[in-house]
This record gives structure tokens, C-alpha cells and sequence, in this order.
């Protein structure tokens, strides 16, 4: 069989479909996600709480653990949960995590991280900002407040 011009260039175009699709392919196949929220507001006394919610996107998936860091001054401590890679989670099966905890000091923003892994697919991981409370929130501040701007 011979190739001619316009044949070649017909089998550089279909392998170059073909590359694309399975670059492309197992990006949108694998779509588990872990989201949390970016950054969090606490209230007048430091206390803070949030969810961070793990789903599963298409076909099951064997769990190996999930961490939630919440050491960067705030009192909530660290948490783990071990699947040790033989527990499955079900496609679209959801997982939420609440944490709820305190700054410790007050004047400084705090940090907690997640972290969530799947054995055959990787790590997902997430970071918030814990914002200080806002200047005069907390109860007892109000009468300094007022005698600063007298």
C-alpha cells in the first residue's frame, strides 16, 4: 500500500485526534474535588466554623486518608482518619468535614489546611484563612471603643 500526499497528512490528523483525546480523556474522567471556603470570618470571641466537602466524580475509589491541620493558631488541634486504601467510596458519594474551633490569639489570622487522598489518584488539598475578629466585635471592647475616640 502506498502513501500518497493528502493520506499522510489524513494519518498525522487522526493521531493527533487521538493524542488529544487521551490527554484530554483522563482529566475530565477522575473529577473528584475537595472544596472549602477561601477564608472564614470569626465572630467577636475568635470562634469560628466551616465545611469543606469532598465528592467523588465517576467510578468508586479506594480511601486513604483525609487530615485536617488546624494548628496555625487556632486551638482546633490535628485530626486524621485512615481508610488505609481499602475502603471505597461509592461514586457520587460526598464527604463533608465541619470544622469548628477558636483563635488562640485574637490579633493574628489563623490557618487550617486539608488534606484528602485517594489511593489510585492523588492528593486534594485545601488552605483557609481564619480572619481575625473585626476591631470592636468582641463584647468587652465596646467601652474601650467608645472612651479611644471621646
Amino acid at each position: 500500500m502506498r502513501l500518497e500526499v493528502n493520506d499522510r497528512s489524513r494519518v498525522n490528523r487522526g493521531f493527533l485526534a487521538l493524542l488529544l483525546a487521551a490527554l484530554i480523556l483522563p482529566a475530565t474522567v477522575c473529577a473528584h474535588t475537595l472544596e472549602a471556603p477561601v477564608s472564614v470570618q470569626t465572630d467577636g470571641d475568635g470562634h469560628f466554623y466551616f465545611e469543606a466537602v469532598f465528592s467523588a466524580g465517576p467510578g468508586d475509589a479506594l480511601f486513604g486518608y483525609w487530615t485536617i491541620d488546624g494548628t496555625a493558631n487556632t486551638d482546633f488541634g490535628i485530626l486524621t482518619a485512615d481508610g488505609f486504601c481499602i475502603a471505597t467510596i461509592a461514586e457520587g458519594e460526598v464527604d463533608i468535614l465541619q470544622v469548628e474551633a477558636n483563635l488562640v490569639d485574637l490579633e493574628q489570622n489563623g490557618t487550617v489546611t486539608i488534606e484528602y487522598f485517594i489511593c489510585e489518584d492523588q492528593l486534594y488539598y485545601t488552605e483557609t484563612l481564619i480572619l481575625m475578629p473585626v476591631v470592636g466585635a468582641q463584647q468587652d471592647s465596646w467601652g474601650v471603643l467608645k472612651a479611644r475616640y471621646r
